[in-house]
């Protein structure tokens, strides 16, 4: 178990054989994006789930680019890292979309069937 200050401090606690890692700062960020979701009209649920979503992949973003970051080259020089997060960024625009428009899809399906049992 460690616990890390940044992105930087998760790689270097990664080389080091952490894998449990706890980032200070990722988790009330978190909380804070879901409550600014809620306050521009989401339900909690959607603002849950949008929230979870982000944290599955954000975890999974971790553990991609952790292998590729390289402590002697900054980030903008390491071609590797830049490609790969340039596409989990993709990945991550199109799950937030889906997660959003699975919403969408089951508040349809909610009136669909809403009005069968009035029908």
């Amino acid at each position: 178990m460690a616990r890390a200050h940044d992105r930087v401090h998760v790689y270097r606690l990664f080389r080091a054989g952490a894998n449990d890692i706890v980032r200070e700062m990722f988790d009330s960020s978190l909380r804070a994006g879901r409550y600014v979701l809620e306050n521009v009209g989401l339900s909690e649920y959607e603002a849950h789930e949008a929230e979870k979503a982000f944290y599955k992949h954000d975890r999974h973003a971790m553990r991609q680019l952790a292998p590729l970051w390289d402590p002697e080259k900054p980030f903008y020089e390491n071609e590797a890292y830049v490609a790969r997060a340039k596409e989990l960024e993709q990945e991550l625009e199109s799950t937030m979309l889906s997660t959003r428009a699975g919403d969408a899809l089951d508040d349809d399906e909610a009136k669909i069937e809403e009005g069968k049992a009035e029908g």
